[in-house]
């Protein structure tokens, strides 16, 4: 259960950063 938890934060900070990315390269 730890251990999803911890992926399911990994992969939502992984998405935050990719989308931040993008973000930056539309502006």
């Amino acid at each position: 259960m730890i251990k999803s938890t911890l992926n399911m934060s990994s992969i939502s900070d992984y998405l935050h950063k990719y989308l931040q990315k993008r973000r930056t390269v539309k502006l």
